[in-house]
């Protein structure tokens, strides 16, 4: 797919939370309507994720080389560098501004769930197939495959629902997740995790706050799970 200089635009602002209403809906619509627009924004993430790496080294070093100024102490230095380090190693549960502004992204909260049944021996199946596709990064293709499975366990809809989450098909990703019992899972604390960042990144922050309370100590990412609750209420 060739991207136009506004579906760039689109990416930016989408990515950076400052697309509303109209737009926003429409944004959306189109990535789960339209799969190379799904995979392009996807690509566009995984860019932005490179240059954010590339660049942090010298992010640092320029911030330590500033003059403090009584807009800039040292102390706001060091503030500067952490938000940094948040960003490029925890995985940025909160995107923070020079300003202190944070806000809660999908983008930023959204990380895949390891294939957990890739040291079993491949049996050529149509669930391994997907999964050997899900683990190299085809989404769409992992997806597809596991739509083609006519009874499919929790484990196929839990990597369907992945599979869609990684493309941005929020509306896909919920309603295959909302196919498993929670109640009676292997997936259950993974659930409430994923349900969780998919409203989200459908800017519905009552129904993620409903999710990530369910998620209880020790369980899985609890602690991130305290951190966005914090900033969503």
């Amino acid at each position: 797919m060739s991207l136009t200089d506004q579906d760039q635009e689109l990416f930016e602002a989408y990515h950076h939370g400052s697309l509303s209403g109209e737009a926003l809906t429409s944004f959306e619509e189109r990535l789960q309507a339209d799969k190379d627009f799904a995979t392009s924004y996807l690509a566009y993430k995984q860019a932005v994720k490179s240059l954010k790496l590339s660049a942090f080294g010298d992010v640092v070093s320029e911030v330590m080389q500033e003059q403090p100024t009584p807009q800039s102490s040292p102390k706001n230095q060091w503030l500067k560098i952490a938000a940094a380090v948040l960003i490029l190693i925890t995985g940025t549960i909160a995107i923070v501004s020079l300003t202190g502004d944070e806000e809660v992204t999908f983008a930023a909260l959204y990380r895949p769930y390891p294939n957990i049944l890739q040291d079993r021996a491949s049996t050529a199946s149509t669930l391994d197939n997907a999964l050997a596709a899900y683990q190299t990064g085809d989404y769409e293709k992992a997806a597809v495959l596991l739509e083609q499975i006519r009874q499919p366990s929790d484990t196929v809809h839990f990597y369907k629902g992945m599979s869609y989450l990684s493309q941005g098909a929020f509306d896909n990703g919920i309603s295959s997740f909302t196919s498993i019992d929670s109640s009676n899972t292997i997936f259950t604390q993974q659930l409430n995790w994923y349900l969780a960042i998919s409203y989200i990144g459908k800017r519905q922050p009552e129904k993620a706050i409903r999710q990530l309370e369910m998620i209880k100590a020790g369980e899985y990412n609890y602690q991130k799970a305290q951190e966005v609750l914090a900033l969503l209420r």
